[in-house]
């Protein structure tokens, strides 16, 4: 009987409008009944919540009812003034929410972010610093090292300039030896022939003496 009724119902109306497949949103109403056909007189299939998205197949628009097919693929008759062309507000509430926990988990992701960052620039301004004061020792060190070979440059000039030195006051010793050598021996030469003057001398007047006393004895005669 009932399927007369609707049968008479769609006859009576204007000819269903087939449109192509759209999204489409349940109501804000708490839950929307899916019905095996278009009109109240049709057993409920199922519910819908509020925020649903569905397709919608076709429309009737003298029943007011359109035919829809939910993300399971199920397919059924709902009135087409709960369906709405964008989310509903509790829907898009539900995205706002979303973004915003979304965005105040980058901010917090930011504020780590820039936790670490600032940390890392204080561990490299530390390193940094570090490496100031390593250079600032080294370049200390190398000063006291060209002040050192300064020194030791110095040292052995003057090391060299001594061993000159001493060569030239071995070289003036050993001549001075040669000539104190060389004069000893004249001295001994000298010394020889004085000598041996003497001795000639000593012989001459030994011979000279008696005769000097002979002429004098006989000039003593006279």
């Amino acid at each position: 009987m009932r399927f007369a009724i609707a049968a008479l119902l769609a006859l009576s109306t204007v000819v269903p409008s087939i449109a192509q497949a759209e999204t489409r949103w349940i109501t804000d109403k708490l839950e929307v009944p899916i019905r095996s056909g278009e009109s109240n007189e049709y057993r409920i299939l199922r519910f819908l919540d509020s925020g649903t998205e569905i397709t919608v197949q076709s429309r009737n628009s003298g029943t007011g009812y359109s035919l829809i097919r939910d993300s399971q693929g199920r397919e059924g008759y709902v009135l087409s003034r709960y369906l709405e062309s964008e989310p509903t507000a509790s829907k898009r509430l539900v995205e706002v929410q979303s973004q915003l926990d979304q965005v105040l988990n980058d901010a917090k992701n930011g504020s780590k972010r820039i936790a670490d960052l600032r940390e890392s620039l204080e561990s490299v301004t530390a390193e940094r610093n570090s490496a100031r004061q390593e250079l600032a020792s080294v370049s200390a060190e190398l000063t006291e090292l060209k002040r050192v070979a300064s020194d030791v440059i110095a040292i052995n000039s003057a090391n060299t300039d001594l061993r000159g030195r001493v060569q030239q006051l071995e070289d003036e010793s050993a001549l001075l030896q040669s000539e104190n050598l060389t004069l000893r021996d004249d001295k001994d030469k000298t010394f020889m022939l004085l000598g041996a003057g003497l001795v000639f001398a000593g012989i001459l007047l030994g011979l000279l003496l008696p005769s000097l006393r002979r002429k004098r004895q006989s000039s003593n005669w006279f």
